[in-house]
């Protein structure tokens, strides 16, 4: 980057030496809460990422859900924060992943929430 002034009556011309700027991704953080926890089989659960981050938030991107190892559906980032809906967990302690994979601003991020469904 450099900088000029084109001058004026009193003052010359002036450029500034050239400066090298490097931009950093934003570094994000992702936490994953449930609606309802514990929940009951057939029972629909709300599922909330909330990313934060050291600089701005993605926007329009996806959030990707799972549980263990099973896909649930992806979300799309809105105001640091992607959500879906589900009926769709089984019984028992169920290992839900939210998962952002980053881009060429910001960094991955992922999350894990333990859902016990009665």
């Amino acid at each position: 980057m450099t900088a000029t002034y084109n001058g004026n009556t009193l003052n010359g011309e002036s450029t500034s030496s050239a400066v090298t700027q490097t931009v950093n991704q934003a570094q994000l953080a992702m936490t994953l809460v449930s609606s309802l926890n514990p929940s009951t089989v057939g029972k629909t659960v709300k599922l909330t990422a909330t990313l934060t981050s050291n600089g701005g938030l993605p926007n329009g991107q996806t959030v990707t859900f799972s549980y263990n190892g099973t896909a649930l559906g992806t979300g799309t980032i809105n105001g640091g924060k992607a959500t879906i809906s589900t009926a769709m967990l089984p019984s028992g302690s169920d290992g839900i992943t939210a998962s952002y994979s980053g881009d060429a601003d910001y960094t991955s991020a992922s999350a894990i929430l333990i859902e016990i469904v009665n």
